[in-house]
């Protein structure tokens, strides 16, 4: 597996290959790979943004890509349990007092440390 740090469009990007496919994530916009293709021969298999499509992406990350929806579906009032610690999350549907899932989508985030061999790489220079 090949991981590195790339510029998408002006934003830092994280790139990973292996088993002749390619993925691009942006972990500043959230938990959504924006690119998955199968190098091979070239398919493309989720709809990346083009350059003029950025601020688009921005805005509504969860119609390129694949995002990380979770927690998944909604959550009655925002508050779950489980093994004795309670969650809450904000509401998003307000109509229905629940929490609608996908929070991580946009919520920004560093990689620090990445492991693909026995020795660790630094990804936070």
């Amino acid at each position: 597996m090949q991981i590195e740090k790339i510029d998408f469009y002006g934003m830092s990007a994280i790139h990973f290959e292996a088993g002749g496919y390619e993925a691009i994530m942006i972990p500043e916009i959230g938990a959504n790979v924006v690119k998955l293709s199968h190098k091979a021969s070239g398919t493309n298999i989720l709809r990346t943004p083009a350059e003029d499509e950025i601020e688009t992406f921005k805005g509504r990350p969860q119609v390129f890509g694949l995002p990380l929806l979770f927690p998944p579906n909604r959550i009655e009032d925002g508050t779950y349990s489980f093994e004795n610690r309670t969650y809450k999350y904000p509401i998003t549907i307000p109509a229905q007092n629940n929490y609608h899932h996908g929070i991580i989508k946009s919520q920004p985030f560093i990689i620090c440390l990445l492991y693909t061999s026995p020795s660790p790489r630094d990804l936070s220079t």
